[in-house]
């Protein structure tokens, strides 16, 4: 095959275990349904994590340009991975389109594709409305060697990269987690989470805190639908940083559903600050620190905004 020449067809990314085996047992009805709509393609399933990286980089080798993510944030985030790590020419041919079949499809919401309405997010693919959308570029810890995640959702620090990291033990053992267990990860969670001291460097100041969490968002939602930044715009060249400072597990439940809404911000522990670029120092411990919902290191990082990098198909007319 010339190397110019752009594969016409897509290329449909398909992750059984996603949603606890939702992507599984939906698949076949997907499958008939993009069939049904005329839409050309072939399909490779992952089987382990970050397989999606090495599926896409061989779909980007035979020249493929049209992706279809049927799996959760972490399969879309491994494809947005393999897609920019193959160089910014590529990147700017690609686009991704999306059917949400995970357990948080946290960067859905935001975007307004439906989880579960399969036929009207299928449609959202057909409309073709694309937005060429920031994303961040994370660098920190991991086994003692220094590693990089871009992410086109959120990053979060502290108490999110803790329950994140349970979650990836229990997958670890065999284990495939859905929205149930989630939820109970977040609730444990909460009364052994431990918060560190903090300084954020960023628009030349510094931020003391005893961080419960951060959210370095691009998106708004994350965690099943928890609205932590809610003020956050995907192309508007800044992340949105919530700073949530140490909070009592029984304050944290009882101000739950304002975080569902967006509602955190009359809390004195929450503060929200505009950047392009975040570097984050712990005092002692260092914390963990998740990107797209998938523990990825530790403190101390940074955060590099990456501005209109990735094309993505949307849903949401605010952002078009």
């Amino acid at each position: 095959m010339n190397e110019h020449i752009v594969n016409a067809d897509w290329f449909v990314l398909h992750n059984p275990s996603s949603g606890g085996g939702l992507g599984k047992r939906d698949w076949p009805k997907i499958e008939k349904l993009l069939h049904q709509v005329g839409i050309n393609f072939i399909t490779k399933a992952t089987e382990y994590k970050a397989h999606a990286i090495d599926i896409i980089t061989k779909a980007l080798d035979k020249n493929y340009s049209k992706f279809i993510v049927v799996g959760g944030d972490g399969s879309l985030n491994e494809t947005m991975n393999a897609i920019i790590n193959y160089g910014s020419q590529k990147a700017e041919q690609c686009v991704i389109g999306y059917l949400p079949v995970g357990t948080g499809n946290d960067w859905a919401k935001t975007m307004k594709i439906p989880a579960g309405n399969y036929q009207k997010a299928v449609q959202i693919i057909l409309n073709k409305q694309v937005l060429r959308q920031d994303v961040g570029l994370v660098t920190c810890t991991a086994n003692g060697q220094t590693v990089q995640r871009y992410f086109m959702n959120i990053a979060g620090i502290g108490f999110g990269g803790y329950v994140s990291r349970g979650l990836d033990n229990s997958r670890a053992n065999g284990y495939k987690p859905g929205k149930l267990a989630y939820l109970w990860s977040v609730l444990k969670g909460m009364f052994k989470y431990k918060a560190e001291r903090l300084k954020f460097h960023f628009n030349n100041e510094v931020k003391d805190s005893t961080l419960y969490f951060s959210a370095v968002a691009i998106g708004k939602f994350f965690g099943g639908g928890m609205q932590p930044a809610p003020h956050a715009h995907p192309a508007d060249d800044l992340f949105e940083v919530t700073i949530v400072d140490k909070l009592n597990p029984f304050k944290v439940i009882r101000a739950m559903r304002n975080f569902y809404s967006g509602k955190i911000g009359h809390y004195k522990e929450v503060n929200f600050y505009k950047t392009k670029n975040l570097e984050v120092k712990n005092n002692n411990a260092p914390l963990l620190i998740e990107t797209d919902g998938e523990f990825i290191g530790q403190t101390p990082a940074t955060f590099e905004l990456v501005p209109n990098k990735i094309n993505v198909i949307i849903n949401n007319q605010e952002y078009l």
